[in-house]
């Protein structure tokens, strides 16, 4: 009887030994880097972030690794993918990346802010030490800049692509309980930062 059950508690430990393994075999990866031509580094610059999330279950308290889904708005946007990851303090430099862009399949989107209007297409990134950069459609006040997307796999289970883009950088002051923001010109106009990552995500169901 001892041994019986011996065995049968080493059975239940290598299924829960598989099972997280199985769970972990294809994380939920956000990568991407910011360099600048005057190679700024420290901070949010000249270091690879990598977002990840090991499990599909998604704790929606703003603070849990990465997802991705594809959502339809009622606000005119229509249908709309998002990508976004959160730090967790393992890149104690980023808070929060969003990626937004419309929902149009597998393809390369692109946004210029000289002939693009399109709303639903912006990347954004919160730092933890009071800043933000952002790209694409001028959703924060900017005049918008350039970005690109591309998706090259979407499934019932994973959204896949890379992005890169010009980014502006704000310095952000919160006064009286209000955020303030205003562009930093010797990073935004002189040192001129790129972003380039990619993504290899759970899709969310929405």
């Amino acid at each position: 009887m001892k041994i019986k059950l011996i065995l049968f508690a080493i059975c239940i430990a290598l299924l829960s030994c598989e099972k997280d393994n199985d769970e972990s075999y294809l994380p939920s990866v956000i990568e991407f880097e910011i360099q600048t031509i005057g190679n700024l580094s420290g901070g949010i610059f000249g270091e690879k972030h990598t977002l990840t999330r090991k499990t599909k279950e998604y704790q929606a308290d703003d603070e849990h690794g990465t997802y991705g889904s594809i959502k339809t708005y009622s606000d005119g946007n229509g249908e709309v993918i998002d990508i976004v990851g959160w730090g967790n303090n393992i890149h104690p430099q980023v808070k929060k990346i969003n990626l937004r862009l419309p929902s149009e399949g597998i393809k390369t989107y692109t946004f210029n802010p000289e002939t693009s209007s399109e709303k639903a297409f912006w990347l954004f990134i919160e730092t933890t030490y009071q800043s933000k950069l952002e790209g694409g459609y001028a959703k924060w006040g900017s005049t918008g800049t350039k970005l690109s997307v591309t998706i090259t796999e979407i499934t019932d289970d994973r959204i896949k692509g890379s992005f890169t883009g010009d980014l502006v950088y704000y310095n952000i002051e919160t006064i009286e309980g209000i955020e303030h923001k205003t562009i930093d010109e010797e990073i935004t106009n002189v040192n001129k930062p790129v972003i380039n990552g990619t993504f290899d995500i759970f899709r969310e169901s929405y």
